[in-house]
């Protein structure tokens, strides 16, 4: 069973254009994928806690030397990540303030980017065997977007 999460950083609820675009597109995906599992990360309402020194300290000790204190710590991290690790395909969905992304956005990539966990203990990346599965412009726009959704022909690029 194929599995979406769907990661959210709109703060405007149903006023959010990226957030219903994320809508249609795991309906989409769904339709496409009958007995997949959409997840939901909804960045507005998760408390994502900006990195810090025990966070740091904690990230780049190997997991044999974790300490309880450390564990607590990374505990919302590695919930975030093993949420990421467990989707086949992920969708972002995100407003763009100020030319950039939203705070919220950026707290959660912190937090998923770990050593050893989504990187290589030497910095190397761990999704290569993953094949990107993307939708620019929305779904349903053109033949092309379809065909990404649908699996009938590879997207030739991720925005």
């Amino acid at each position: 069973m194929s599995k979406l999460l769907v990661v959210n950083a709109g703060t405007r609820g149903e006023y959010s254009v990226s957030r219903n675009l994320a809508v249609k597109f795991a309906l989409e995906w769904k339709a496409a994928h009958p007995d997949g599992e959409v997840v939901v990360r909804d960045l507005a309402k998760t408390e994502l806690p900006y990195l810090h020194l025990p966070w740091l300290n904690a990230s780049l000790t190997t997991l044999e030397a974790h300490t309880p204190e450390m564990k607590e710590v990374l505990k919302m991290s590695d919930e975030l990540v093993d949420e990421l690790l467990a989707a086949d395909h992920i969708a972002i969905s995100t407003p763009v303030h100020n030319f950039n992304v939203p705070a919220n956005l950026k707290s959660y990539v912190d937090h998923i980017v770990r050593k050893g966990r989504t990187i290589g203990a030497a910095g190397g990346g761990c999704f290569r065997a993953r094949r990107p599965l993307c939708s620019w412009p929305p779904v349903g726009s053109t033949p092309r977007a379809r065909r990404s959704v649908t699996g009938t022909s590879p997207p030739s690029i991720c925005v």
